[in-house]
C-alpha cells in the first residue's frame, strides 16, 4: 500500500462541485482518500486566465503502481470534462496559434516531435 498526494484545481464552471466529484472518483478509482485540504483560491501564475483557481490537495492510499495512478487520474480528468489538444512546436508558433483558433476551450499541450503528438493522441492523453 502506497500513499500519494494529488493536487486538484480548476477555474471554470462549478469548481467546488467538480472538486467534490473528483474526490469521489479518486476514492472509487485510485484508492481511499485519507485526508483532503481546505480549498485555496489563487491567482493564475505564469499565464493569463479568467478568474482565480480553486485548489485542493488529496492524500490517497492506493495499491496502484505510479503509472496506473497517472492513467486513472487522467481518465478522471477526461470524465470531468478536461480537454487537451496536442500540437508540435513551441508556444506562439503557427501550430499553436492554429490549435487555439480551432479549439479555444482546450488546453494546448506542446510536444517536441510529431511522434510524441501521435503517441499522446493514441494513448488518449490529448486530441
Amino acid at each position: 500500500m502506497a500513499r500519494v498526494v494529488l493536487l486538484t484545481g480548476g477555474n471554470s464552471g462549478d469548481v467546488k462541485r467538480t472538486l467534490q466529484a473528483a474526490q469521489q472518483l479518486v476514492n472509487a478509482k485510485v484508492g481511499a482518500v485519507l485526508r483532503c485540504s481546505h480549498r485555496y483560491e489563487t491567482k493564475p501564475w505564469g499565464f493569463d486566465a479568467d478568474g482565480v483557481f480553486s485548489n485542493q490537495a488529496l492524500e490517497v492510499s492506493t495499491d496502484l503502481l505510479p503509472l496506473e495512478v497517472l492513467d486513472a487520474v487522467q481518465a478522471i480528468e477526461r470524465e470531468l470534462g478536461r480537454n487537451r489538444a496536442a500540437y508540435q512546436g513551441v508556444e506562439g508558433a503557427f501550430a499553436h496559434i492554429a490549435l487555439r483558433a480551432l479549439f479555444p476551450h482546450a488546453e494546448a499541450v506542446s510536444y517536441a516531435t510529431w511522434d510524441e503528438v501521435f503517441d499522446a493522441v493514441e494513448q488518449g492523453d490529448a486530441a
